[in-house]
């Protein structure tokens, strides 16, 4: 997400929301949001019954995906 092209401090957005968790799972987000908050990354999520988007700084998305790897999570860029 970014306010304009030439931002520097624009958001990219990782979706885990490709196959629809059951809306009875809890869970989920705090999965994704955890490992990136103990790696000091900032987030901005939005979330809704079939999928959640977890923003992330532009500058840091290959940290992010780092983080989420080591903690299991399987990430596509």
């Amino acid at each position: 997400m970014r306010r304009d092209d030439g931002a520097e401090d624009g958001w990219v957005a990782l979706w885990n929301g490709d196959d629809a968790h059951d809306p009875e799972a809890t869970g989920m987000l705090s999965a994704i949001v955890a490992p990136l908050a103990a790696g000091a990354l900032p987030v901005w999520t939005a979330a809704s019954y079939d999928g959640d988007l977890v923003l992330v700084p532009a500058g840091r998305l290959e940290e992010a995906a780092a983080v989420l790897r080591r903690a299991g999570h399987q990430v596509a860029l």
